[in-house]
């Protein structure tokens, strides 16, 4: 009976598309069981509509708080265009595995959410199951924040997808923030797709922002630039794919994973910012033995003209945390002022990578002794400008592959060395914005 309600749905191939991307497809406590029948029906909102009328297309509603009111599983909710106040979502309006609500702009627009000084424009509070696509958010604490407290239990909360939404010119805490405050269960199934995030300017956080309790999340196809804080940052988050991003003129890291595990860093295009990716732990240890970076990989991305550092990991000071047991391979590094910085870190592989130009080719901490940043350099392509070192330690040095001709090395941004550098490679309008850098 589910099979055939969701298919008479005009968002069957979303459903279809969100149970696939997910992970923990369960019940969720009381908002459903597989013996339910749940009618899924469209509700709408249009800016000349009334809180008063039925939702229906003929007769709107004027406010998404009204729509939200009325959903339950299985709804969809369709916003046309205009400009809409700021709104909430609670827990009451979650949807299920097979029935999400989906909030979405109506096909061909963008509807405007305005913020408020001093709150979110779009706050979520324990909401699981549940779908946001199309909308344009501006003004407000932060474009979308999303909570999850102890007051959802130990159920944990799952499959939550946020995507072609364009935030801006947010002046106060973050774009898009993700904030798993409940230890007594993770959020789980988070997906951040296609959006676009710019003129961000945070005193708290940064333009992406994925902290906390956080267990399987997805960032991708996103354009994050010409913002004041970190392009995206993952702090404490386990299992995630970070992919597919154009990140640009950002004035603190372009991607930073603190305290991370288990999390893959590839296919990224990343210019113009302060520090390309960093790989760190900022906590101190004795805080929390857990609080350390491994087991992530970051792979075939480009990470360009940098203006301190293309790719860093370790901890950052003293008694602090650390970053082990990473692989950091077959990226393409161009003109970063330091190549590769190192800090509080072991058992870390760095190989296979095509580095070219910059001003310093790796720099090493003079924190930490040598023996807490016990690392190994596999064979990797150097192209640096004329009189520059390759300090890699002395047992690695005959692995290094060393050229002089920058042409020899990379076509455009295809690198010519096979099985070194990015198989990933940008597309025509990732290159016209860097181009125009």
């Amino acid at each position: 009976m589910k099979k055939k309600l969701i298919c008479c749905a005009m968002s069957a191939i979303m459903v279809f598309g969100f149970c696939l991307t997910m992970t923990g497809c369960g019940s969720k406590g009381d908002s459903g069981s597989s013996d339910e029948i749940i009618k899924i029906k469209t509700v709408y909102v249009a800016e000349d509509g009334s809180d008063k009328a039925d939702g229906s297309e003929q007769k709107p509603y004027a406010t998404i708080a009204k729509a939200l009111d009325e959903a339950r599983a299985g709804t969809e909710i369709i916003v046309g265009s205009g400009t809409y106040d700021s709104f909430s979502i609670s827990s009451k309006q979650s949807g299920t595995p097979d029935n999400p609500i989906i909030l979405r702009a109506e096909d061909g627009e963008m509807p405007f959410i305005q913020g408020i000084e001093g709150s979110p424009a779009v706050s979520f509070k324990n909401v699981h199951d549940f779908v946001m696509k199309g909308f344009e958010i501006s003004g407000g604490s932060y474009g979308i924040y999303y909570k999850s407290t102890e007051a959802a239990g130990e159920d944990g909360l799952d499959n939550i997808i946020i995507e072609d939404c364009h935030v801006h010119d947010i002046y106060g805490s973050g774009g898009i923030c993700v904030k798993g405050e409940n230890d007594l269960a993770p959020v789980q199934g988070i997906v951040i797709d296609g959006c676009d995030l710019y003129n961000c300017y945070s005193d708290d956080n940064e333009t992406l922002t994925i902290a906390g309790n956080i267990d399987s999340i997805t960032v991708s196809n996103n354009t994050i630039h010409d913002n004041g804080d970190a392009g995206i940052n993952m702090v404490g988050v386990v299992n995630g794919e970070c992919r597919d991003n154009l990140i640009y003129n950002i004035s603190d890291d372009a991607i930073a994973v603190d305290a991370g595990q288990s999390i893959k860093v590839f296919n990224n295009f990343v210019f113009n910012c302060e520090t390309g990716v960093e790989i760190t732990s900022k906590k101190k240890s004795t805080e929390d033995e857990t609080f350390e970076s491994s087991g992530i990989k970051v792979r075939d991305n480009i990470i360009a003209d940098n203006s301190e550092c293309g790719l860093c990991f370790g901890g950052h000071g003293k008694e602090k945390g650390m970053t082990k047991d990473c692989i950091f391979c077959s990226n393409t590094l161009i003109d970063n002022h330091v190549q590769i910085g190192v800090e509080r870190s072991t058992g870390n592989e760095i190989r296979n990578n095509l580095i070219i130009g910059g001003d310093e080719a790796i720099e090493f901490s003079d924190k930490f002794p040598e023996t807490e940043m016990d690392n190994t350099f596999g064979k990797n392509v150097w192209c640096m400008n004329e009189g520059m070192e390759i300090p890699v330690p002395a047992n690695a040095m005959k692995k290094q592959v060393s050229k002089s001709d920058r042409d020899e090395v990379l076509d455009g941004m295809t690198s010519l060395v096979e099985g070194f550098g990015s198989t990933f490679v940008p597309g025509k309008e990732a290159m016209k914005i860097y181009k125009g850098k």
